[in-house]
Protein backbone atom coordinates (compact mmCIF):
# COMPACT_ATOMS: atom_id res chain seq x y z
CA UNK A 1 0.00 0.00 0.00
CA UNK A 2 1.09 3.63 -0.68
CA UNK A 3 1.96 6.19 2.01
CA UNK A 4 -0.72 7.70 4.51
CA UNK A 5 -2.53 10.12 2.01
CA UNK A 6 -5.79 11.97 1.97
CA UNK A 7 -8.87 13.10 0.29
CA UNK A 8 -11.37 15.93 0.55
CA UNK A 9 -14.90 15.27 -0.96
CA UNK A 10 -16.46 18.80 -1.95
CA UNK A 11 -20.20 18.65 -3.95
CA UNK A 12 -23.51 20.19 -4.18
CA UNK A 13 -26.05 20.16 -1.30
CA UNK A 14 -28.06 18.47 -3.25
CA UNK A 15 -27.49 14.83 -4.63
CA UNK A 16 -30.09 12.64 -5.82
CA UNK A 17 -27.86 9.50 -7.38
CA UNK A 18 -28.60 7.06 -9.65
CA UNK A 19 -27.91 3.75 -9.26
CA UNK A 20 -24.96 3.63 -11.52
CA UNK A 21 -23.56 6.63 -9.37
CA UNK A 22 -23.89 4.52 -6.38
CA UNK A 23 -22.35 1.85 -7.49
CA UNK A 24 -19.49 3.71 -9.45
CA UNK A 25 -18.84 5.97 -6.04
CA UNK A 26 -19.11 3.01 -3.48
CA UNK A 27 -16.38 1.56 -6.16
CA UNK A 28 -14.11 4.79 -6.14
CA UNK A 29 -13.87 4.75 -2.47
CA UNK A 30 -12.56 1.16 -2.28
CA UNK A 31 -9.97 2.14 -4.99
CA UNK A 32 -8.90 5.22 -3.01
CA UNK A 33 -8.50 3.37 0.24
CA UNK A 34 -7.09 -0.04 -1.00
CA UNK A 35 -5.00 1.22 -4.21
CA UNK A 36 -4.67 4.91 -3.49
CA UNK A 37 -3.22 4.29 0.52
CA UNK A 38 -6.32 7.06 1.44
CA UNK A 39 -6.44 6.80 5.58
CA UNK A 40 -8.19 10.63 6.13
CA UNK A 41 -11.04 11.54 4.31
CA UNK A 42 -12.05 15.23 4.66
CA UNK A 43 -15.70 16.38 4.74
CA UNK A 44 -16.70 20.01 4.52
CA UNK A 45 -20.74 20.30 5.40
CA UNK A 46 -24.07 18.48 5.97
CA UNK A 47 -25.20 18.64 2.54
CA UNK A 48 -26.14 15.53 1.22
CA UNK A 49 -23.67 14.69 -1.75
CA UNK A 50 -21.27 14.72 1.91
CA UNK A 51 -23.67 13.05 3.72
CA UNK A 52 -24.09 10.29 1.37
CA UNK A 53 -20.10 10.10 0.93
CA UNK A 54 -20.22 9.84 4.64
CA UNK A 55 -22.00 6.90 4.75
CA UNK A 56 -20.04 5.36 2.36
CA UNK A 57 -16.93 5.49 4.47
CA UNK A 58 -18.62 4.97 7.58
CA UNK A 59 -19.50 1.59 5.74
CA UNK A 60 -16.08 1.15 4.64
CA UNK A 61 -14.50 1.04 8.17
CA UNK A 62 -15.94 -2.16 9.30
CA UNK A 63 -13.69 -3.65 6.43
CA UNK A 64 -10.52 -1.09 6.81
CA UNK A 65 -10.94 0.42 10.34
CA UNK A 66 -7.84 2.31 9.98
CA UNK A 67 -9.56 4.89 8.01
CA UNK A 68 -11.12 8.02 9.22
CA UNK A 69 -14.12 10.37 8.52
CA UNK A 70 -12.93 14.12 9.79
CA UNK A 71 -15.26 17.15 9.28
CA UNK A 72 -13.11 20.39 8.51
CA UNK A 73 -15.10 23.10 9.96
CA UNK A 74 -14.68 26.59 8.67
CA UNK A 75 -15.43 28.22 12.51
CA UNK A 76 -16.46 27.80 15.71
CA UNK A 77 -20.48 28.47 14.85
CA UNK A 78 -20.38 25.09 13.18
CA UNK A 79 -20.55 23.30 16.42
CA UNK A 80 -24.07 25.69 17.45
CA UNK A 81 -25.30 25.28 13.58
CA UNK A 82 -29.19 24.04 14.65
CA UNK A 83 -29.80 22.46 11.68
CA UNK A 84 -27.00 19.61 13.07
CA UNK A 85 -28.98 17.39 15.17
CA UNK A 86 -26.26 15.58 16.03
CA UNK A 87 -23.12 16.20 17.68
CA UNK A 88 -20.15 15.91 15.36
CA UNK A 89 -18.17 13.88 16.65
CA UNK A 90 -21.54 10.90 16.87
CA UNK A 91 -20.57 10.76 12.90
CA UNK A 92 -17.07 11.49 12.55
CA UNK A 93 -13.67 10.28 14.07
CA UNK A 94 -12.74 13.96 14.45
CA UNK A 95 -12.83 17.99 13.66
CA UNK A 96 -10.04 20.00 11.91
CA UNK A 97 -9.66 23.61 11.87
CA UNK A 98 -7.58 24.65 9.12
CA UNK A 99 -6.10 28.43 8.51
CA UNK A 100 -7.95 30.02 6.44
CA UNK A 101 -6.74 32.64 3.92
CA UNK A 102 -10.17 34.79 4.56
CA UNK A 103 -13.16 34.19 6.80
CA UNK A 104 -15.93 36.49 6.17
CA UNK A 105 -19.10 34.40 6.65
CA UNK A 106 -19.85 34.48 3.34
CA UNK A 107 -16.79 32.85 1.70
CA UNK A 108 -15.48 30.89 4.71
CA UNK A 109 -17.16 27.75 2.80
CA UNK A 110 -14.81 28.20 -0.31
CA UNK A 111 -11.48 28.88 1.90
CA UNK A 112 -12.12 26.03 3.99
CA UNK A 113 -12.76 23.85 0.48
CA UNK A 114 -9.29 25.41 -0.50
CA UNK A 115 -7.79 24.50 2.49
CA UNK A 116 -9.01 20.89 2.26
CA UNK A 117 -7.99 20.72 -1.60
CA UNK A 118 -4.49 21.94 -0.46
CA UNK A 119 -4.70 19.45 2.48
CA UNK A 120 -5.42 16.47 0.10
CA UNK A 121 -4.07 14.11 -2.11
CA UNK A 122 -7.37 13.70 -3.94
CA UNK A 123 -10.52 15.32 -4.16
CA UNK A 124 -13.75 13.82 -5.36
CA UNK A 125 -16.10 16.54 -6.63
CA UNK A 126 -19.63 16.95 -7.32
CA UNK A 127 -20.72 20.14 -9.00
CA UNK A 128 -23.02 22.09 -11.12
CA UNK A 129 -20.75 23.40 -14.34
CA UNK A 130 -21.76 27.04 -13.46
CA UNK A 131 -19.31 30.14 -12.66
CA UNK A 132 -21.53 30.58 -9.94
CA UNK A 133 -21.79 27.77 -7.65
CA UNK A 134 -19.29 27.81 -4.83
CA UNK A 135 -17.88 24.00 -5.51
CA UNK A 136 -17.43 24.87 -9.24
CA UNK A 137 -14.83 27.35 -8.08
CA UNK A 138 -13.73 24.73 -5.72
CA UNK A 139 -13.23 22.63 -8.38
CA UNK A 140 -11.51 25.11 -10.91
CA UNK A 141 -9.12 25.50 -8.08
CA UNK A 142 -8.40 22.07 -7.87
CA UNK A 143 -7.62 21.95 -11.18
CA UNK A 144 -4.27 24.35 -10.35
CA UNK A 145 -3.04 22.07 -7.58
CA UNK A 146 -3.88 18.69 -9.18
CA UNK A 147 -2.94 17.42 -12.89
CA UNK A 148 -4.84 14.10 -13.13
CA UNK A 149 -8.97 13.78 -13.57
CA UNK A 150 -9.32 10.10 -12.42
CA UNK A 151 -12.44 8.13 -12.41
CA UNK A 152 -15.04 10.53 -13.81
CA UNK A 153 -18.17 9.03 -13.43
CA UNK A 154 -20.77 9.65 -15.26
CA UNK A 155 -24.34 11.23 -14.43
CA UNK A 156 -27.65 11.28 -15.97
CA UNK A 157 -28.42 15.12 -14.65
CA UNK A 158 -26.91 17.38 -17.53
CA UNK A 159 -24.27 19.96 -16.43
CA UNK A 160 -23.42 17.72 -13.50
CA UNK A 161 -19.49 16.65 -12.71
CA UNK A 162 -19.26 13.96 -10.49
CA UNK A 163 -15.05 12.78 -10.37
CA UNK A 164 -11.84 12.23 -8.93
CA UNK A 165 -9.10 14.23 -8.87
CA UNK A 166 -5.38 13.09 -8.40
CA UNK A 167 -1.92 14.84 -7.57
CA UNK A 168 0.59 13.90 -9.30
Amino acid sequence: MNKYRTCCVIGRSSFRPSEEEVKNLDDLFEFLIVKGGVETFYFGGPGSFDSFCLKIVTEKKKKYPHILAVYVANDYRDFKNPYRHTNLLDEYDDVEFFDLEFAHWKSSLYYRNKEMIKNSDYAVFYTLIDEKSGSYKAFKFAKTKFKHLYGTISTTEPNILLGCLRRN
